[in-house]
């Protein structure tokens, strides 16, 4: 009975800090995100004035793409890290 008590105690250690560090994957993927759109901005302006070619265009809007799969990436692996902690605590 003890042991299964500390293996429980241990899954649920280990779907706390599994949870927490998806987490913070989720949080980086949000920044990721805002300086990809913040950066495509400055780019498409100064594409427009003539500064850059299209090329740094595509660029930015590829970095953007790439930021908004993050990001989604992210929040899915924290809905499946946040559902098995639930399930281990039994909530």
């Amino acid at each position: 009975m003890k042991d299964r008590t500390e293996l429980l105690l241990l899954q649920m250690e280990k779907a706390r800090r599994d949870m927490s560090d998806a987490y913070a994957q989720y949080s980086l993927g949000v920044e990721s995100k805002e300086q990809a759109e913040e950066n495509l901005k400055l780019n498409n302006d100064s594409f427009k004035n003539g500064l850059t070619n299209v090329s740094d265009l595509l660029e930015a809007q590829a970095l953007l793409q790439q930021a908004q799969n993050g990001l989604t990436d992210a929040r899915a692996q924290y809905a499946v890290k946040k559902t098995t902690y639930l399930q281990v605590t039994g909530r």
